[in-house]
C-alpha cells in the first residue's frame, strides 16, 4: 500500500464525517493540491474525503496554511489524525 492509498484510507475515517465542504473553498483547495501537495490525491477537492486527502498531505509535510476559511478544518484534521 502506498502513501496516497493510506491518505485515501484514512480520509474515509469516522472521525471525518461531520466535515463540510464549502463552496468557497473550492479554489483554495484546488491551488493547495497544485502548489503544496506532493502526493496523489486520490478524491476530488469537492468531497470531503479529497479535502480530508489534502489536508492529511498538507500537514504531513509541515505545510503553513494562510486560508482563514479552511484553517479550523486543517487544526480539526490535524488534532484528530494525532
Amino acid at each position: 500500500m502506498n502513501d496516497s492509498e493510506v491518505i485515501n484510507m484514512i480520509a474515509h475515517s469516522f472521525e471525518f464525517e461531520n466535515i463540510i465542504i464549502r463552496e468557497e473553498e473550492q479554489n483554495e483547495l484546488k491551488m493547495l493540491v497544485r502548489t503544496l501537495c506532493p502526493l496523489q490525491i486520490k478524491s476530488s477537492p469537492s468531497n470531503k474525503h479529497g479535502k480530508i486527502s489534502i489536508f492529511y498531505s498538507f500537514v504531513r509535510n509541515r505545510g503553513f496554511i494562510n486560508f482563514f476559511s479552511l484553517s479550523s478544518d486543517v487544526r480539526y484534521t490535524s488534532v484528530s489524525l494525532a
